[in-house]
């Protein structure tokens, strides 16, 4: 008896050592949904209401927005570093997307998404890559982000891999935004998300490894950026992935992904914090020529405008008009159409009611 004991003990233990090396050598995959978009595009809300519905049904995936040019109409959010990474991955049609760069092609339109991110996670629930942060520290005053990360092969890879840092901002108003309303009603009350702001260290990163990566050798990297004044802090996110590096980059298959809010403590994904107040910030920058930022807190779900006035009380623009859930927002003002002058904006949700002014200089 004693002897059928032992060995049900020692198959036990030899169970749990297998499931735990099991364990070390797998991580649930998080797609990365890259597209390109644009303000001035009609077709681009199908897009991102697609990139919507594909993060309710999978909420490890992770999106990034590039806003790109038409020859007929501008978009504020196309100033970014990196901003060849459009020309790189190969995009000629908006909206388009690559699907952990593992397309055969760059035609991907918005009605073929949510498919191809399905067969993703179906075919390869895994990833190849470990990526973790340990250590993570964001100053407000400076608005200066640091970070280590530790990336580990989880299998013996023979491709170079590189390491890309991204910083992203989600609810931003912008108006106009182009749309046909296939897909959204048409309305000036629109928020961009993912919206890529900076492409830390450019649009192919760094290399990771030097020859083979072997099963289980980690790789420490450092990241040390500076959040611009014109974003909310409070809705930027820290994108970390790592992609083998092939041609065209496309196709270059992404091993993993990683996202985490930038202000928040290290382990916390995403910010979902409440303000504790309501609260209108005043523009950045100010004088400004021809485009500012107004940043507004809500600490409760309701009904919320931001309007702006002329000097004699003209109403010059709505911005926003509509629900709003309790958050951090950042609305993206552009005034190429305005004469120089004072202009006042004005923040109503519920009780709370403040005005600021604001002046353009051309």
């Amino acid at each position: 008896m004693k002897f059928k004991i032992f060995t049900v003990i020692i198959t036990l233990l030899i169970s749990v050592s297998i499931l735990s090396v099991k364990d070390t050598n797998s991580e649930p995959r998080r797609v990365i949904l890259e597209f390109c978009t644009g303000t001035w595009c009609p077709w681009c809300p199908c897009g991102d209401y697609t990139a919507t519905n594909i993060c309710h049904a999978h909420p490890l995936t992770i999106v990034l927005a590039y806003h790109g040019p038409y020859l007929y109409g501008g978009d504020p959010f196309t100033n970014f570093n990196g901003y060849s990474i459009i020309t790189s991955l190969g995009f000629t049609a908006y909206p388009t997307a690559i699907i952990d760069r593992t397309n055969s092609s760059t035609n991907f339109d918005y009605t073929m998404w949510t498919s191809a991110v399905n067969s993703r996670y179906s075919s390869s629930p895994n990833s190849v890559v470990s990526i973790v942060l340990t250590a993570k520290n964001y100053n407000s005053s400076t608005r200066v982000l640091t970070a280590t990360v530790n990336s580990t092969a989880l299998q013996t890879l023979s491709d170079q891999y590189k390491i890309n840092y991204i910083i992203t901002e989600n609810h931003i108003i912008y108006d106009p935004q182009s749309n046909n309303g296939q897909c959204v009603p048409a309305s000036s009350n629109y928020m961009h998300e993912w919206v890529v702001r900076n492409m830390v260290n450019g649009p192919t990163g760094d290399n990771l490894n030097s020859g083979t990566w072997a099963q289980n050798q980690t790789i420490a990297t450092t990241i040390n950026t500076t959040l611009d004044n014109a974003w909310n802090a409070a809705n930027c996110d820290l994108v970390i992935f790592a992609y083998k590096s092939t041609s065209p980059m496309y196709m270059s298959e992404m091993g993993q992904g990683f996202l985490q809010a930038a202000t928040t403590p290290l382990g916390v994904q995403t910010s979902n914090e409440i303000p504790a107040s309501f609260s209108l910030s005043q523009n950045y920058p100010n004088p400004f020529n021809p485009t500012t930022n107004i940043k507004f807190s809500l600490a409760k779900d309701g009904n919320a405008s931001l309007k702006i006035y002329d000097m004699i009380g003209n109403e010059v623009a709505t911005y926003y008009n509509g629900f709003l859930k309790a958050g951090y927002y950042n609305a993206e003002v552009d005034a190429s159409n305005w004469a120089s002058g004072v202009y006042f904006y004005k923040l109503t949700a519920g009780s709370f009611i403040e005005t600021k002014k604001m002046m353009l200089i051309k």
